[in-house]
């Protein structure tokens, strides 16, 4: 596969692909590099009285990566060994409220990951052994500030699953995970390391032909520190013999351990952290219904309730820069649906997937004692999300239509302060030509096609309606 591309304000990227091998050996190989300028326009409302049309400054990309790829396959046996590198440089813009320096901030960073993983089955039984190695650098400078931080981190990774079927009545989970981080940072207090292991037990019942239950315990040992154990217990029900309809419910604990960067980053990091907990009930109705062969209709609807102990949330503080802290109990509830239709036929193919979510989720009081009592949403977590996407194919001809919107998001923990809602939509559309044994996908997109200006982060405008044009070259041997 060969597929270069280009787009608005200076993006150019080209992927490739190579894949090769017999039916024991496969060998995949993928690299891909990408440039963009994001000197895109945007509507600055807010530097003074009268809105005026700016060019956004500092927002230049360069990416790059590679990837390799080997499976080996006999009976009953199956070894894979990935690797991946990226790395990337980067000018990091300031907020439109704040004039751009002359000498812009700058971003570069490396990743490097391998993993090595074993998988046998024999019968009922599988067994799964994985290892990896990650390590990451990141350089962030600021010359204004006078900052030049330097950031290097090292990850092994070791997991075991074995997954154990008793007929058709019982299915049991085992598994143990250790991952042992090192963090070596002028952001830090000296280098810092951490262990963390978890073993899980998992098992799943046919109790009858229309019930079936889940259960899941686990326990983490963290630096040698056992912690409360997790745990998940959940049904599903067919209540109707001829129907593909299934009632899902779910009650689990969970919890979360603060991220080093949580805290020993400086500034904002904070050493007194508590570990996120919390209980999550979910209760799920799913049904599907074909419709004389040609239309199939899905639809899903999930109610859902959180209440979570010590949320850690990052926070804008003081002088500018955000900040760790286990906010009060986190009270998350809402709804999540979903409609899917697809319709079909000898020389078309007609696709819509919608979804829509409603999330309440806040704290109590804040930071003002004259919203005692009452809960706050959460900042930059919308009531209202829905999205959509609608897919027609004919032939060789294809288009795409996608749209999203997102409700009113606050930017401060009093919910004094807030970003108003925004649609962006987005419409592409292409041609697949074959020719012996090479195929060629030509696509032309429009993203933002109704020049929205709107942010996802307060002061940071995102691009107005761009283009982008797509050529892939795909030859089979």
């Amino acid at each position: 596969i060969f597929n270069p591309a280009a787009g608005s304000f200076g993006r150019r990227s080209l992927f490739v692909k190579s894949r090769t091998g017999t039916a024991d050996f496969q060998s995949v190989t993928k690299a891909y590099i990408l440039r963009a300028e994001n000197d895109f326009p945007y509507l600055n409302s807010v530097s003074g009285d009268v809105p005026v049309t700016e060019t956004r400054k500092n927002c230049r990309v360069r990416q790059k990566g590679f990837s390799q790829e080997l499976y080996f396959r006999k009976p009953g046996h199956e070894i894979s060994a990935r690797f991946w590198y990226q790395g990337s440089e980067r000018n990091l813009p300031v907020p439109i409220i704040t004039p751009a320096p002359d000498k812009p901030e700058r971003q570069n960073d490396e990743s490097f990951r391998s993993m090595i993983e074993y998988d046998y089955q024999v019968n009922q039984t599988k067994l799964n052994l994985t290892s990896a190695f990650i390590s990451d650098r990141l350089d962030y400078t600021n010359e204004q500030a006078s900052v030049d931080s330097k950031n290097s981190v090292n990850r092994m990774i070791l997991k075991g699953n074995l997954d154990l079927t008793a007929g058709s009545l019982l299915n049991i989970n085992l598994s143990a995970g250790n991952e042992f981080d090192v963090v070596k940072t002028n952001n830090y207090n000296g280098r810092q390391a951490r262990n963390v292991l978890s073993v899980d037990a998992a098992a799943g019942l046919n109790i009858m032909e229309w019930l079936t239950a889940n259960f899941l315990l686990r326990e983490t040992l963290m630096d040698d520190r056992f912690l409360a154990p997790d745990f998940f217990a959940g049904a599903s029900i067919k209540p109707f013999r001829t129907l593909d309809y299934l009632l899902k419910a779910g009650f689990s604990r969970n919890s979360r351990i603060p991220t080093l960067n949580d805290l020993y980053w400086s500034p904002g990091g904070n050493r007194d952290l508590d570990n996120e907990s919390g209980y999550n009930t979910e209760i799920t109705l799913e049904a599907r219904n074909t419709i004389a062969d040609m239309v199939s209709i899905g639809t899903d609807l999930t109610f859902f309730h959180n209440h979570i102990k010590g949320l850690i949330q990052w926070r804008p503080g003081e002088y500018s820069y955000w900040q760790a802290d286990n906010i009060d109990d986190l009270i998350s509830e809402g709804l999540e649906a979903t409609l899917n239709i697809a319709v079909s036929g000898n020389m078309y193919a007609i696709r819509m997937n919608a979804g829509y979510i409603r999330t309440i989720s806040g704290i109590r009081g804040g930071e003002n004692p004259e919203n005692s009592g009452k809960r706050l949403q959460l900042i930059y977590i919308p009531a209202n999300m829905f999205n959509m996407v609608l897919r027609a194919e004919r032939r060789n001809l294809y288009s795409a239509f996608r749209i999203n919107h997102t409700g009113k998001r606050f930017t401060d923990m009093d919910n004094s302060r807030y970003l108003p809602p925004f649609t962006v939509a987005d419409l592409d559309a292409g041609i697949k030509m074959a020719l012996r044994k090479t195929i060629t996908d030509i696509r032309l997109g429009v993203d933002n096609i109704f020049n929205i200006d709107y942010q996802n982060i307060a002061y940071y405008p995102m691009p107005r309606r761009n283009f982008n044009v797509s050529v892939i070259f795909q030859i089979k041997n």
